[in-house]
């Protein structure tokens, strides 16, 4: 099942499938991504915290011991430049001549990507995106990483605090 959402940050892209029990799983290990470059460790804790508390909050516990599920991410950017030009005339002159002014604005797109698979299986049972367009230079979109992590498992068929009966 797809099901897709828009929101002022972008557009959420979920998959599941539906002969997949979600409650039938306990624990849940995170593979961490290590192509995060040094400077970007920050970043890379707040995904991976905010994926923990997730599927916390959807009762399932962090285990290195023979876990049940298999959650990894993925965030992929690409910088952009966007160009913009002005004409303009010279007021000041009786010819009137054209001068171009051209701004440039760069800007990274992208998307988050969570994957969740079950072990055992060796299967994808649900993945959520989020497509993310931001100024280069803006930090608030990592502060704001829980919230977007939130907007991806909004639709994750266990939600969160339902108790999983065994």
């Amino acid at each position: 099942m797809f099901v897709t959402a828009c929101t002022s940050t972008g557009k959420v892209v979920t998959h599941f499938d539906e002969g997949v029990d979600f409650g039938a799983y306990a624990t849940f290990v995170l593979q961490t991504n290590e192509k995060f470059s040094p400077r970007k460790v920050e970043e890379k804790d707040k995904i991976e915290n905010a994926i923990v508390h997730e599927m916390e909050q959807r009762a399932y516990k962090l285990s290195y011991n023979d876990p049940d599920l298999e959650v990894s991410y993925r965030l992929i950017l690409e910088t952009k430049n966007e160009y913009r030009q002005n004409y303009q005339t010279n007021p000041y002159n009786y010819r009137y001549y054209y001068y171009d002014d051209t701004r440039v604005r760069r800007y990274s797109e992208g998307i988050l990507l969570i994957e969740v698979r079950d072990i055992s299986k060796r299967k994808l049972i649900w993945h959520g995106s989020l497509n993310l367009s931001f100024n280069r230079g803006r930090k608030s979109t990592y502060k704001d990483i829980d919230a977007l992590i939130s907007l991806i498992y909004d639709n994750y068929p266990q939600k969160p605090n339902q108790l999983v009966e065994k």
